[in-house]
């Protein structure tokens, strides 16, 4: 059961540390740590991107790029229960998830909610508090812990990302680095079932990217967590994900699923090839134009 699996979490008996992927989809027949089924996402009625299906297996690191527009970061809100799906269903360790932060219900809306960890653009660290507060607060909303195990517990986090000495400071004191580093701490905290990652590279540095991209590789590997990443650095796509689906931004869906670098050198749609060939939208029509004839 791990070091947190005799604390309660609040409303429930279920231990922090058993509900990460394994845990939570009990085994490998379980059900994915993610799924998306007949999905659109939109706004106001109007859909961005349509007939998304795709799962996510415990521990597996799965990619959604795609050009500007596309409809990423709108699927992205979607799947933290953020925005509603305009139709079909998202599933998270096998149990419904979409609109889980409207759920009437404190207790259920309380469980759902602690199955995903989120990881912003640029950390979205509370300035007032230390990184050390910061980790700890997802423990203090959703748990019972007593003060000393939940600071016990967000140092424990911040080792984890290479902050132990840092714990003390504030966001203002860190780097942007290390900000996307608390900001992945914190996301982790509760242990859950899968990861969001919101552009966890964007803004910076090559040499920060890359220490960021093994970092998410060593904690997949640590702790079994599944992950959704939102990137349109190739990089660090390439160096990460498992596998990725395209959404295209003129189609309006999904165009393909599979192995990044198979849909980099053998992808049958221009786009998709002019995406990773960091090509502009009208060299990816001419190539198209090119194919059909």
């Amino acid at each position: 059961m791990g070091f947190f699996g005799r604390w309660r979490r609040k409303g429930g008996t279920g231990a922090i540390g058993a509900t990460g992927a394994t845990g939570a989809t009990g085994g490998t027949g379980g059900p994915p740590a993610l799924e998306a089924r007949g999905l659109s996402v939109g706004y106001g009625g109007s859909a961005v991107v349509s007939d998304i299906d795709f799962a996510v297996a415990p521990g597996e690191i799965f990619a959604v790029i795609g050009g500007s527009g596309c409809g990423k970061s709108t699927l992205l809100r979607t799947l933290e229960g953020l925005l509603p799906p305009l139709a079909g269903e998202v599933r998270v360790a096998g149990a419904p998830f979409a609109e889980a932060g409207a759920e009437p219900d404190e207790e259920e809306r309380s469980r759902r909610l602690r199955r995903v960890g989120v990881l912003f653009q640029g950390g979205a660290l509370f300035g007032s508090m230390t990184l050390l507060e910061n980790v700890g607060l997802p423990l203090r909303e959703f748990t019972d812990l007593p003060e000393e195990l939940v600071e016990e517990t967000a140092r424990l986090r911040l080792a984890q990302v290479g902050l132990a000495a840092a714990a003390g400071k504030y966001p203002s004191e860190i780097s942007g680095g290390m900000a996307k580093r608390a900001g992945l701490a914190r996301a982790l905290a509760l242990d859950p079932a899968i990861l969001l990652l919101d552009e966890p590279s964007a803004g910076l540095d090559p040499v920060t990217s890359a220490g960021l991209d093994s970092l998410v590789l060593r904690l997949r590997d640590e702790c079994g967590t599944a992950v959704v990443l939102v990137s349109h650095e190739l990089p660090s796509l390439l160096a990460v994900a498992d596998r990725a689906v395209y959404l295209s931004a003129a189609e309006k869906r999904p165009l393909e699923t599979g192995i990044p670098r198979e849909m980099r050198d053998a992808s049958p749609h221009p786009e998709i090839r002019a995406f990773f060939r960091r090509q502009s939208a009208a060299a990816a029509a001419a190539a198209k134009g090119d194919t059909a004839t």
